[in-house]
């Protein structure tokens, strides 16, 4: 187990679930979109070499703050 790889299957999950909704209900008129958020602020990223160097000082405008965006 690894925080970031259960991250990202849960990610993965939300994708698939989204993809068969779209799949069972379009022909009624129902239709599921998943999006991506952006890069959203949160403890994550220390679990990841990426998410280290958004935490550095200079990237912290790419990121959202998890309280206000997401």
């Amino acid at each position: 187990y690894t925080p970031l790889n259960a991250y990202g299957i849960s990610k993965l999950a939300n994708i698939l679930f989204t993809k068969e909704l779209d799949k069972r209900y379009s022909n009624i008129g129902i239709r599921s979109y998943s999006v991506h958020p952006g890069a959203v602020k949160t403890e994550l990223g220390r679990y990841s070499f990426f998410g280290t160097i958004l935490s550095l000082p200079g990237f912290g405008f790419l990121l959202k703050e998890n309280d206000k965006e997401a």
